[in-house]
């Protein structure tokens, strides 16, 4: 039977043979069993192997002893490699080409600092420019060469001379002798620069290939040619040809492949620099042999009963009585090539046995599992298994980095393939430890975790045309993009999507579009059509990259595989927790990616499960880790905690959410405590933010009706309680708290001012008055908040804080009422897209007004009637004109649209009392003054500081005086004396007997 007839093969004994056009497993489905016996009907082991081994019928003689690994050898090394010997490189390329034996970079022509990061070629550069040559040349023929992309910056790759000269600011491409090109700046180099090309990005593979037969040079991205960027390049002898060579900026990097490896886009007609190894072709057909076996048993596994009724008609055996030593045999020969040609060991990986594991694997579900654990073990048994892997690995990796952009096979896009085959691989302890101990683990670990990014060329070709709501584009334009987006995902329902952060970039579009409709005439017109033009090439784009994003990072099955981890990684986080010395070793990314994948899957539209799921399943586990360690010390990463703590600040906005943190025993217990202490320089902002969710509903004006759908009455009590009872800290929380209101309305009234003075409102200042605004307003309705829960804080013991507290509302209203342009001062506030009544005074003298009215409430009671007087308190600042014209712009101010009711109006009425009380007062005070008779100079027994109080408090050890309350306020921000500087230990009052 001649050789490329239907090849005889069997279970074991020769009854079967594998009929199928290309002998390729994606038609096993296709096959068919023919009996094949000989004419005797005895059993054929020998018509078995031939099949196995793909050679002639009957060039096996009959066995006389059994099949053993050793006459399987015999048979490989006799038979087989006569058969599937390589005819091996043409001896024509000697003279087209200078190479040592393994190619790599000339270490004498680096210029800069190029460092090796890992073997053999990943370099970076290390100086602000370095170049470095390879010592290979060629002058004749096709050659090319890969260069994989680490980083997307400047990078000047192609050939060059040994004339061409390398220096800090020139390299490859900046001499007449070199030629280069530059994905970044989109251009390529020969002693001048010109546009060629395509961007390229972190992942991509580059081809640099010469062809010295037509004096070309020609640049590939990812296989695809970038056209010819340079023609009629010079002639060169024998010995003085063209190098690869390549220059970078500080800190990029990319990995070189002259050959070592297979290339991952060969083209055609082209040559590596580095002789592939000759054993190659060799090896390749030995692992189809062992391809072919497998497929025979995966055959009889399916065929089972028809095997069972033919053993027992005694007419073929099973299988495994070749199996075993025909794949030890084609083990054995295989590392016995790797120990014989270790340069070449890298190839033999990379090439011939990857692509054999992913045939057996199979590229898309469903895998072939079994057999790829079978030739797993098989191969494990082997001293150099180990080495092995570890390229495996390491191909698997790098094949995550640089793979396709094809989401038409979604989810089986990209670099799932790889990630199958790697995650099905070390679920083995063996190879998983192996993996561990790597150097390279970091590296690998990141590699598996790449995903690249398209360009613009790439977004082009993948959804060719575009639509949005509300565009100018051809009508037929929105059906061709739901047919382009659906073939790529099904998780594509409607283009409005993608738009989401595109506002800004449409509206602009609109706006040009409108003033070309009013026909323009001359230069104008020309200028708003290229005008018009940009911006729509722009909004395209962002269409094309938000659909991206939404495919690649949305998809359905993508969402199963986050949900699946943020369920388990947050139960292991828990239970880590409760071991220090564990949980302080705990990767950071464990916790970055639980909270992002968690955010991910809330905001989902449409949503992956329904929030009532979300809610059961897992984010009360969420909510237990987050409330915990928001602000636990073994956290080292303080990024990592404000990540936590911003988790809080964006779910208890939601009532649904809020109804978890309320039901849920850790943060009941820890939540309040933890976040008064939480307000420091660092985390104010979002602490902030929570206490103002949780505390919504209890102050003056705070909606219309005067509660809010997202108060928690609970969390008020709790954090009432916990106030009360830790006395230090409530006193620490509220220090920090006036200090942090009283710079951010300094901030906000400098920034006002430098505008006024200008006259004129810029963005950048009014976006930060914006800012600081609403950060003032925010932290003085917590204010209003502890006056409400706690007025004992302010009315009992000492007067300090009922004086900062009254000295900090006397500064807001100076600096909200006495502007001396008050349509300037409502311009700074005017945001993008809201009005007026939304955003003005009135929302910072809300919460003004409720701390007056809950100190006033808080007088009439039994306990603070004997205490700190309010109104005492206000007179003794010496500014009697400013503080009663602050009042009276509170009772004129106009609150017809902030609050409603007979509560809020009765209780406005109070201050309107106050006020009238207050200046009644204030002119009592004033007539008393000036009936006295200013015949003495200055008291010597003033405090210095406030000139409005006595000296009745003494510093130790220093003996400096000042009056108590400036004593006490200025200890708690600073422990040192503000006349001496000394440290200070003990404050006493001062006896006025012995004083």
């Amino acid at each position: 039977m001649a050789e490329d007839s239907p090849r005889l093969g069997g279970f074991s004994a020769g009854l079967a043979v594998i009929l199928n056009d290309e002998d390729s497993k994606k038609n096993l489905p296709k096959t068919r069993l023919l009996s094949c016996c000989d004419d005797l009907g005895e059993q054929s082991v020998e018509r078995t192997l031939e099949y196995v081994f793909g050679l002639p019928n009957r060039s096996l003689s009959s066995l006389d002893g059994p099949v053993d690994s050793s006459f399987i050898r015999s048979v490989i090394r006799n038979l087989f490699s006569r058969y599937n010997a390589n005819s091996g490189d043409s001896s024509s390329e000697k003279d087209m080409i200078c190479r040592p034996d393994v190619v790599g970079l000339e270490e004498y022509t680096i210029c800069g600092d190029i460092k090796i990061v890992k073997p053999p070629f990943l370099i970076e550069s290390l100086e602000m420019f370095s170049s470095v040559r390879a010592n290979t040349c060629v002058w004749k023929g096709k050659w090319m060469y890969e260069v994989m992309l680490e980083t997307s910056g400047i990078q000047q790759i192609g050939w060059a001379t040994n004339s061409c000269p390398f220096t800090d600011h020139k390299g490859v491409g900046d001499d007449e002798d070199s030629y280069a090109y530059d994905g970044r700046r989109v251009s390529k180099w020969n002693n001048d620069a010109e546009t060629y090309g395509q961007s390229w990005v972190v992942g991509d593979v580059i081809g640099c290939c010469i062809d010295l037969e037509r004096d070309e040079i020609v640049f590939y991205r990812n296989g695809i040619s970038l056209g010819v960027a340079f023609q009629g390049v010079r002639k060169m002898g024998p010995g003085f040809g063209y190098h690869p060579a390549i220059s970078l900026s500080q800190g990029e990097r990319c990995e070189l492949n002259f050959g070592a490896r297979p290339f991952k886009y060969p083209i055609e007609g082209y040559h590596p620099l580095q002789t592939p190894p000759s054993k190659s072709y060799f090896v390749t057909r030995l692992l189809q042999c062992w391809s072919r076996l497998l497929d025979m048993h995966s055959v009889e596994r399916a065929e089972h009963s028809l095997a069972q009724k033919l053993r027992r008609a005694k007419r073929f055996v099973s299988l495994e009585e070749i199996f075993r030593p025909v794949s030890y045999a084609i083990c054995e020969e295989l590392f016995c090539i790797l120990e014989d040609d270790v340069g070449h060991a890298e190839y033999m990986v990379w090439g011939p046995l990857l692509s054999f594991m992913f045939e057996v694997f199979e590229l898309h579900a469903p895998h072939d599992y079994s057999s790829l654990d079978k030739v797993v073990e098989v191969l494990l048994q082997f001293q150099g298994s180990h080495v092995l892997f570890e390229n495996i690995i390491n191909a698997l990796s790098c094949g995550c980095k640089v793979a396709q952009l094809v989401l038409t096979e979604c989810p089986y896009s990209g670099s799932y393939s790889y990630l199958a085959l790697a995650c099905h691989l070390l679920r083995r302890e063996e190879l998983m430890v192996l993996w561990w101990k790597s150097p390279d683990f970091d590296f690998l670990f990141e590699g598996f975790m790449s995903q690249k990014t398209p360009n613009k060329q790439d977004l082009e070709s993948m959804i060719p045309t575009v639509w949005w709501p509300g565009s100018c584009e051809d009508t037929c334009c929105e059906s061709n993009m739901m047919l382009a987006t659906t073939a790529l995902s099904e998780s594509i329902s409607k283009s409005s999507y993608y738009m989401t952060h595109q506002v800004q970039s449409i509206s602009m579009l609109e706006e040009v579009d409108k003033q070309i409709k009013e026909r323009a005439c001359g230069e104008k017109l020309k200028h708003l059509k290229e005008t018009r033009n940009e911006y729509r090439e722009e909004v395209i784009d962002c269409v094309r990259h938000c659909a991206w994003y939404r495919i690649s990072l949305l998809s359905r099955w993508k969402q199963r595989g986050m949900y699946a981890m943020c369920m388990w990684v947050v139960q292991l986080l828990l239970v880590l927790s409760n071991m220090d010395s564990v949980f302080i070793y705990t990767p950071e990314y464990y916790l970055e990616a639980l909270v992002d994948c968690f955010h991910v899957l809330r905001k989902s539209d449409p949503p992956f499960v329904p929030s009532t799921i979300l809610i059961k399943r897992g984010l009360v586990s969420f909510v237990t880790f987050v409330v915990t360690h928001f602000n636990d010390p073994r956290i080292s990463s303080a990024d990592l905690r404000d990540l936590l703590l911003q988790s809080i600040s964006v779910l208890v906005q939601y009532k649904e959410y809020l109804a978890i943190f309320e039901s849920n025993e850790a943060a009941n217990q820890r939540l309040p405590k933890a976040l008064l202490s939480a307000f420091d320089n660092r985390s104010w902002i979002p602490v902030t933010n929570i206490l103002l969710r949780l505390c919504k509903g209890s102050g003056f004006s705070f909606s219309k009706n005067g509660e809010s759908s997202s108060s928690s009455i609970l969390f008020q009590r709790l954090l009432k309680e916990a106030c009360i009872n830790d006395e230090a800290l409530f006193s620490s929380f509220l220090n920090r708290l006036f200090n942090t209101l009283s710079w951010a309305m300094t901030e906000f009234s400098v920034s006002v001012r430098e505008m006024q003075e200008k006259y004129q409102v810029m963005e950048f200042q009014q976006r930060k008055c914006g800012v600081i605004f609403d950060l003032s307003c925010n932290l003085a309705r917590i204010l209003e908040f502890c006056t409400h829960e706690i007025p004992q804080a302010f009315l009992s013991g000492p007067e300090t804080n009922l004086r900062r507290l009254t000295e900090l509302i006397v500064f807001i209203l100076n600096h909200t009422t006495s502007s001396a342009d008050a349509e300037f001062f409502d311009l700074s506030l005017r945001r993008h897209n809201q009005s007026s009544e939304k955003v003005n005074r009135g929302m910072i003298l809300a919460p003004l007004v409720g701390i007056m009215l809950n100190l006033l409430d808080a007088t009439k009671l039994v306990e603070y009637q004997e205490n700190n007087d309010l109104v005492d308190v206000f007179l003794s600042m010496n500014c009697a004109e400013t503080v009663l014209y602050g009042f009276q712009y509170l009772v004129d101010y106009n609150w017809d649209g902030s609050c409603r009711g007979e509560a809020y109006m009765g209780k406005y009425k109070e201050l309107e009392n106050f006020l009238t009380f207050l200046a009644c007062r204030t002119m009592s005070e004033h007539d008393e003054v000036e009936s006295v008779v200013d015949t003495t100079d200055l008291d010597d027994n003033l405090c210095c500081i406030c000139y409005a109080c006595e000296a009745d408090a003494q510093i130790a050890p220093c003996l400096h005086r000042s009056c108590y309350g400036c004593v006490s306020r200025h200890l708690l921000n600073c422990q040192r004396c503000f006349f001496c500087n000394a440290t200070v230990t003990n404050v006493s009052r001062i006896n006025e007997k012995t004083g």
